[in-house]
């Protein structure tokens, strides 16, 4: 099997709660290269400000993205989840973008390499054809601690 449906929900796939769980849903999943998210914004989000979404919650979401990626793949091939730590950031790239409010994010993450316990995943956040984010991540996944 490659892929369930319906995807799970994130909050599934993601230690993270509201409201510090910033994606709401799964749109694309290939559990070889990656997946695609969307995250609504909402009036009450925990990153806007003055009606503008702060630049750490595009990284945040990134990162959700890749451990719900992780998550996903752990679900399908039948292996424990254990717990991530974001590491690392190589060149994030934040746009000018008018997010209002209302709006559905594209977060897309791919899995970039992986060593022992170490991922790189690349990850961009849009807005329909504008793009407002882009990076990569370093992932630790701890092998001692395991999700529940």
């Amino acid at each position: 099997m490659d892929r369930f449906d319906p995807h799970p929900e994130p909050v599934e796939l993601v230690p993270h709660r509201p409201p510090m769980l910033l994606i709401d849903r799964i749109v694309d999943f290939d559990k070889d290269t990656g997946m695609s998210c969307e995250a609504d914004i909402k009036e009450d989000h925990l990153f806007l400000r003055d009606g503008r979404l702060e630049a750490p919650a595009m990284l945040e979401m990134i990162a959700q993205a890749a451990a719900a990626f992780l998550g996903y793949r752990g679900l399908l091939l039948g292996t424990e989840v254990h717990h991530g730590y974001l590491v690392g950031i190589q060149g994030m790239d934040f746009e000018d973008v008018v997010i209002p409010v209302g709006s559905a994010l594209n977060v897309e993450v791919k899995e970039e390499r992986g060593r022992g316990d170490f991922g790189w995943y690349s990850g961009k956040v849009s807005l329909g054809d504008q793009v407002a984010c882009t990076g990569t991540i370093m992932v630790y996944r701890d092998p001692e601690k395991k999700s529940d």
